[in-house]
């Protein structure tokens, strides 16, 4: 049995952070988005807000966004999903951002 990758490490607040949201495509997902950034706004004194798009949701995210979010964000938030197989591509996807 391989070992799970371990998790990035977490930060204790998100003021003055950078926060990156991956919407998966999926119906829903953008308003769901809309809704979730919008009250981490209300809470928190974000530095700003990178958000980025996947073609799909039953396909991997381009390596290009994911090392975009990785590379400028301080926290991702990563959309809904309409069906499981996408909700496993979408785990591959945040699995990505950990390393």
């Amino acid at each position: 049995m391989t070992e799970p990758t371990p998790l990035a490490p977490r930060p204790a607040e998100l003021d003055d952070r950078i926060l990156g949201v991956l919407d998966t495509g999926a119906e829903g997902s953008s308003r769901f988005l809309d809704l979730l950034v919008a009250r981490l706004e209300q809470r928190h004194f974000l530095t700003a807000v990178l958000r980025v798009a996947k073609p799909n949701d039953w396909e991997a995210c381009p390596a290009s966004l994911l090392d975009q979010l990785a590379g400028q964000c301080d926290v991702v938030v990563i959309g809904v999903c309409q069906s499981s197989a996408a909700a496993a591509v979408t785990a591959l996807d945040a699995a990505s951002l950990e390393r």
